[in-house]
């Protein structure tokens, strides 16, 4: 085989490790943002669950306020 043939083969060889180094990498790095946003969307609930618990004591404590306003405006 020629010089020339064996540093093409060389070079394409070169090239195919790289690219299946690449590939690997962006596998990886595909599920890693999958995983950080399975994360933060467990965090939003987390956080939408605590507003509501906040909202309905909230209703809670209005609800008394206007009983014990109604209960002054009629005395």
């Amino acid at each position: 085989m020629s010089d020339e043939l064996i540093q093409v083969r060389d070079h394409l060889a070169r090239h195919d490790q790289r690219l299946d180094e690449l590939e690997s990498r962006v596998g990886t790095e595909a599920g890693l943002r999958a995983m950080m946003d399975h994360d933060d969307v467990g965090g939003l609930k987390a956080d939408v669950g605590g507003l509501k618990a906040a909202a309905a004591k909230t209703t809670v404590a209005l609800q008394i306020i206007v009983e014990k306003l109604d209960e002054l405006l009629t005395r």
